[in-house]
């Protein structure tokens, strides 16, 4: 799929640019503030940019299901708490590891596709779960209804509305009543396809978290030989039938299968799919399921008191400095000598939750900041933790090629004539 010139592409610069201004800042955490897709999106940048050691990251439920969220302690959704909370919960919380799945999909050369449908699922990393069956189905039409009525889907109790109607009305139909018989699947190697067929499952779940479906908990603790972890390296296959689904709303479970390392799964009809809440119809299909990595997230540590009053964050001293971009280059790596290099502009007092448009405009009214450049930016900092140093950069739209270079990521294309606050 080619993202040229697409908003998913200026999103993912944009991200990128961010995180890579902060490669090298000691203790660095992220806060992704969106729904599990968010999560995962932040979590491929990271992946892309290859920042050593990866920074952990926390989650502010903002999405439908939250489910990444909710499997660390950081609640379903946002309850207008203060930034300076937030922030102190953050602080605060415990690294935990997160294991990755990589899904590899291949034709099915011996079977033929009963209908449309893709030839490759949405994403190729699992970081919650993956499944086939009338939940994916579910899943697809909510998407397809969103595509076409977006107005109808814009808060949290109305989406899960419309997940309670399309689930009442599958229940009614029973549509995927015989999907063990389009379903071969295999489980570190042994077959488990009988089981399938036994319990007549009309969905098949692959649990990488406890939480899904919005805080439902598939998994019957009793029903494995390990204690489920997000870190273990196994993934719970779950099945689950019409009658199951609606129940897990009411505490109930479905059928455990196996916990395993490694899953092969073969269709030999289409069959709707879904990976974190994207979905699709995949034509018959050879599917492999095997652990990619693991990667450091922040949960929220249960030992700590939310019940006590906040109190006000102490203000931060910044010194802000610029300098060239001929400088910058030379000396972006050396922290000392970019620093003898950078002429002084002032000195802020600043919130430690001040954004950086704030932080501009403040700037901007320092005395002996009328010599700057109107499109500097934020580019580097030597001290992140007690006192935060800016460096800022003056450029002119000719020196852009040099300062992608300088990044080694070509994203200032996107800042030309833009806040470069972002």
């Amino acid at each position: 799929m080619s993202l040229t010139n697409s908003p998913l592409l200026t999103n993912f610069l944009l991200a990128a640019c961010s995180l890579e201004l902060f490669r090298k800042a000691p203790n660095l955490r992220v806060l992704a503030c969106g729904g599990d897709g968010t999560v995962g999106w932040i979590l491929s940048v990271l992946d892309q940019i290859n920042i050593t050691p990866a920074p952990p990251v926390g989650v502010l439920p903002l999405g439908t299901g939250n489910d990444l969220a909710r499997a660390l302690g950081w609640g379903g959704g946002y309850t207008d708490e203060p930034i300076s909370k937030i922030l102190s919960n953050i602080a605060e919380s415990e690294v935990v590891n997160l294991d990755r799945w990589e899904l590899k999909v291949e034709k099915n050369p011996s079977a033929e596709p009963n209908e449309e449908g893709k030839d490759s699922l949405p994403l190729s990393v699992v970081n919650n779960y993956f499944s086939l069956g009338v939940d994916a189905h579910i899943a697809l039409e909510f998407h397809e209804a969103r595509e076409a009525h977006p107005e109808r889907f814009n808060s949290r109790l109305r989406n899960k509305m419309f997940y309670g109607q399309a689930g009442g009305k599958d229940l009614l139909r029973r549509k995927w009543k015989g999907l063990a018989e389009l379903v071969t699947l295999e489980c570190d190697g042994k077959d488990l396809t009988s089981k399938l067929k036994e319990h007549k499952v009309h969905a098949i779940v692959f649990l990488n978290i406890p939480s899904y479906g919005g805080g439902t908990h598939p998994w019957n603790r009793a029903g494995g030989n390990t204690e489920p972890a997000t870190d273990d390296g196994l993934i719970e296959v779950v099945g689950l039938t019409t009658y199951q689904l609606p129940l897990l709303q009411a505490g109930g479970h479905g059928t455990c299968i196996t916990q395993c390392k490694s899953a092969r799964i073969v269709t030999t009809k289409t069959i709707p799919m879904q990976v974190d809440g994207e979905a699709c119809k995949l034509t018959p299909s050879i599917i492999s399921l095997s652990l990619l990595n693991k990667v450091p997230m922040l949960a929220k540590c249960k030992g700590s008191k939310p019940d006590l009053p906040q109190t006000a964050l102490e203000q931060m001293t910044v010194s802000v400095d610029k300098i060239s971009m001929s400088d910058y280059e030379q000396h972006h790596y050396e922290k000392d000598l970019l620093k003898e290099a950078a002429l002084n502009v002032g000195t802020l007092e600043v919130s430690p939750v001040s954004d950086l448009e704030q932080v501009r405009k403040m700037i901007n009214n320092l005395p002996d900041a009328s010599n700057l450049s109107a499109d500097w930016c934020f580019v580097d900092c030597y001290e992140p933790l007690a006192v935060l140093i800016v460096v800022v950069l003056a450029f002119c739209p000719s020196e852009k090629q040099q300062l992608e270079k300088c990044l080694n990521i070509d994203v200032c294309r996107e800042f030309e004539g833009k806040n470069h606050s972002k």
